[in-house]
């Protein structure tokens, strides 16, 4: 995986078990596409952007260069990304496959598909352990950029008692307690980091959102709801970065 310095899985084993042909190209509902190619190098390379939009300042105002060279590259993410992928989460949406660790490239609308079309991701943890119950939480730290992120953490998925039986088949079946919000980063506010946590959930606590943290999205005190309901240390992370489609 992107996470230990290799280049990305194949894009393309999804829920939507669309078949690659030995061409690369892939079909699908739309008929023959060319699959998203895999990051040529397994240290991605970053260049400045031509005209770098205020307030975007993921990887310090730079694009991958795979990006650039590879318009339909599902580019592996730098390495202080790659810190935050741990412990073999598997996060699948449709054509791209596992999307941990990468950044979501342009081509074919994807980004635009992420925010607006796809449907929650399936999630997969080969690890865990058939008897137990665990917690995933997705959120934006990069509220409403990441230069300025006064509204830390906006809280994209919430769900409890998700058995371990379930994770390891990769069917997500659990108490929601925050519906699924796609990815929706501001225009010309640069990459945003979408963060995936599973925890071990322990037994015999019930977990809840207070009213407060029901009523809004955003400025969510993560760190305080773990440390309230002692979930401890994340059991495996992972993440993806996308911007706006139009960006």
């Amino acid at each position: 995986s992107c996470a230990s310095g290799s280049p990305p899985p194949r894009p393309g084993w999804g829920r939507t078990r669309a078949w690659r042909s030995p061409l690369g190209r892939r079909r699908g509902r739309g008929g023959w596409r060319r699959a998203p190619a895999v990051c040529p190098a397994r240290t991605p390379r970053f260049v400045p952007r031509r005209s770098p939009s205020r307030g975007a300042d993921t990887e310090h105002g730079k694009t991958p260069q795979e990006e650039t060279d590879h318009p339909c590259c599902l580019c592996c993410a730098s390495e202080d990304v790659k810190a935050h992928c741990r412990g073999d989460l598997q996060v699948f949406y449709p054509e791209l496959g596992d999307v941990g660790c990468t950044y979501i490239p342009k081509c074919h609308q994807y980004r635009k598909r992420i925010s607006k079309e796809w449907r929650d991701p399936e999630i997969k943890y080969p690890r865990a352990e058939k008897n137990k119950s665990y917690v995933l939480i997705m959120a934006d730290p990069d509220a409403p950029s990441r230069s300025d992120p006064k509204f830390r953490f906006w809280r994209h998925w919430l769900v409890i008692d998700i058995q371990g039986s379930d994770l390891r088949a990769g069917h997500l079946r659990g108490h929601v307690l925050t519906d699924y919000v796609r990815p929706t980063p501001p225009s010309r506010s640069g990459y945003h980091r979408y963060q995936f946590r599973l925890y071990e959930q322990p037994a015999h606590e019930a977990i809840s959102l207070s009213p407060e943290e029901a009523a809004s999205l955003g400025s969510w005190p993560l760190e305080r709801f773990v440390e309230q309901f002692r979930l401890g240390s994340p059991v495996a992370s992972t993440q993806f970065l996308t911007q706006h489609h139009n960006d």
